[in-house]
């Protein structure tokens, strides 16, 4: 039996589409459980936890690293949390908003 290739307009809207598997329930979606075969599910899922220090840059999504504060570079443009309370006054901008993890 081959299988058909379908829509995301063929789910419901609670639904999420896997598309090697079919539509599986929404809430499935982006909640750290591969559901899909090929982990569609979890694909393009915002970072919920950075570790080991590192800032949650908010608009851009992104972990910076320890290594990154405090180095004269604001990785996080709005109010540059990387680049705060260090000994330093002056940095160059470089990426978005962060915040604290």
């Amino acid at each position: 039996m081959t299988p058909t290739t379908m829509s995301p307009s063929s789910c419901k809207p609670t639904e999420f589409l896997c598309p090697s598997k079919g539509c599986i329930p929404a809430i499935l979606k982006c909640d750290g459980v591969p559901d899909c075969p090929l982990n569609e599910d979890e694909v393009g899922c915002p970072i919920t936890d950075c570790f080991n220090g590192s800032l949650l840059c908010v608009s851009t999504n992104q972990c910076i690293a320890v290594s990154q504060r405090c180095n004269g570079i604001a990785d996080c443009i709005d109010f540059s949390l990387d680049e705060s309370s260090c000994s330093g006054t002056s940095f160059s901008i470089k990426t978005s908003l962060a915040v604290l993890k």
